[in-house]
């Protein structure tokens, strides 16, 4: 489908696109990028192994080498604690280096795709007749090639990249918490659906506010 549909002529015309459809849409201009979208993603598997290896660590430290109380200490240990401990200093080093690499290609990837976007659709004006530039406001011409076009570059390099990190974290999580204490995690996904609704329901009212305040910019 052509970015014509994304601008109007009728003023009262209104179309709702949701979320897939517009990923769909622009899957073409996308495509060019998957070698980085895929980066971007092992990037942030990293990232979450790195973020959830201190809780093993600490329960390693504390079950098999410090000593329990009236204990001698082992000093057998003391190359594992040395080690334990080194590793512990070196997980912020790696966090850090691999979320710049992250941050890097995320933000090459978002300048790369609006740039293609923006150049798509402002050619594609170029081919419209003056009636069209005639019966349709200048100002929502201006939010299609800035607002919509951030919006649906943010649909790649944000959502789908945010929705991707929290599958992982969540799988990687829920593996770790059961082969710690199992029943413990069972107590706390019980909880879990009171954090759901609510977020579903402000993420409609953010969805509506967005809709208004662009209609409000097109009708500027």
């Amino acid at each position: 489908m052509s970015w014509w549909s994304f601008i109007s002529a009728e003023e009262k015309y209104e179309r709702k696109i949701s979320t897939s459809t517009l990923l769909r849409r622009i899957y073409p201009y996308a495509k060019p990028f998957i070698g980085h979208v895929v980066l971007t993603l092992f990037t942030i598997l990293l990232v979450t192994l790195v973020n959830l290896t201190p809780p093993l660590i600490s329960r390693d430290l504390i079950d098999n080498v410090l000593p329990a109380k009236g204990q001698e200490p082992d000093r057998s240990k003391m190359s594992r604690f040395n080690f334990l401990c080194l590793a512990m200093l070196l997980i912020p080093l790696v966090r850090s280096t691999l979320k710049v690499l992250e941050s890097y290609i995320s933000n090459k990837i978002a300048v790369d795709l609006t740039r293609n976007l923006r150049l798509a659709l402002y050619s594609h004006l170029q081919e419209m007749s003056i009636r069209f530039f005639t019966n349709t406001k200048i100002g929502e011409i201006m939010s299609r090639l800035n607002n919509d076009v951030s919006d649906a570059q943010r649909a790649i390099t944000g959502t789908f990249i945010d929705i991707i990190t929290n599958v992982v974290t969540l799988g990687i999580a829920m593996v770790i918490m059961f082969s710690l204490e199992w029943k413990l995690t069972l107590v706390s996904f019980g909880i879990f659906p009171l954090f759901i609704l609510p977020a579903r329901r402000i993420g409609e009212k953010l969805r509506k506010l967005t809709r208004e305040r662009l209609d409000s910019f097109a009708k500027m």
